[in-house]
């Protein structure tokens, strides 16, 4: 992995942004128990954790890419736009065809277009399940002609030839996004790009993104150094109840956390396999 040379911004800096973070955090948990308890609804919110939105929020929030893809079309393409900017364009691809309907109806941004491309093969012959290049050859290949891109996030199927396919269609000073980068079946492309920062890493194995580039330092984008300090101050918040945020911030900058193996924010927290077992019987 590079040596990547962190950006440490000051103390104070750190309290105002990780105190605006652990506010969003706090509203999203009430507004879900909220709608969940009172109103018997879901929030719609992308299948992976509060702290990865947050990481991949930033990079768009700070990178604004004109032209974005997304390979796994879902919550997710309802929400990220709108952090790219107003005059981005975002491109979900999708080999579901009643999930990718669904998702189109409920999208509401007019520059964020939903395309399905059917599988070549639906039994999926690669030894891990997530499809074969042959598999979803026109699936992998489907946003060539719309390239190049600023921004590619990987999260649908076949993310291995995705990667190797993302290679290609992503501008030199683009950003490519892994999200569940845990999965060691992904790892072998992920040499294929020069600059590039696995969370997972340090984490252990909790925040499963991996971000890449082939031309520009990613901590031009996102503060890494950051965001790791951040990931284990959430850890602290979720040992601390009482939410008494003066006290944990004052504990956790005169003390070190180790990482979590699980995550658990605000209270009961919905994995991401859980998640998933969700949208299967929906």
């Amino acid at each position: 992995m590079e040596n990547n040379k962190f950006i440490k911004s000051n103390k104070a800096e750190k309290l105002l942004t990780y105190g605006s973070i652990i506010l969003k955090a706090l509203y999203r948990h009430c507004r879900n128990i909220i709608l969940f308890n009172v109103l018997r609804r879901q929030d719609i919110t992308p299948y992976m954790s509060f702290e990865e939105t947050v990481i991949i929020e930033e990079i768009l929030g700070k990178f604004k890419p004109k032209k974005c893809l997304e390979w796994g079309t879902g919550y997710s393409t309802l929400l990220f736009p709108g952090y790219a900017g107003e005059n981005a364009n975002w491109l979900s691809v999708e080999h579901d065809e009643e999930w990718a309907s669904r998702i189109k109806k409920m999208n509401k941004n007019a520059n964020a277009i939903i395309s399905y491309a059917a599988p070549n093969n639906p039994s999926w012959t690669d030894p891990d399940h997530d499809g074969a290049f042959c598999d979803l050859k026109d699936y992998i290949e489907f946003p060539g002609s719309y390239g190049p891109f600023d921004f590619i996030l990987v999260d649908g199927r076949a993310r291995k030839d995705c990667l190797i396919k993302a290679r290609d269609i992503i501008n030199d000073n683009g950003i490519v996004v892994l999200h569940d980068a845990d999965r060691k079946y992904y790892q072998q492309p992920l040499e294929l790009y020069k600059y590039k920062f696995s969370f997972s890493d340090y984490t252990g194995g909790w925040i499963k993104l991996w971000v890449g580039s082939k031309g520009i330092n990613i901590n031009e984008y996102i503060d890494v150094y950051g965001q790791v300090e951040l990931l284990q101050l959430l850890k602290a918040l979720s040992k601390n109840r009482t939410v008494d945020l003066a006290k944990v911030l004052n504990e956790y900058f005169y003390s070190k956390i180790d990482p979590p193996q699980k995550p658990e924010i605000f209270g009961k927290y919905e994995t991401t396999s859980v998640r998933e077992q969700r949208r299967q019987k929906q």
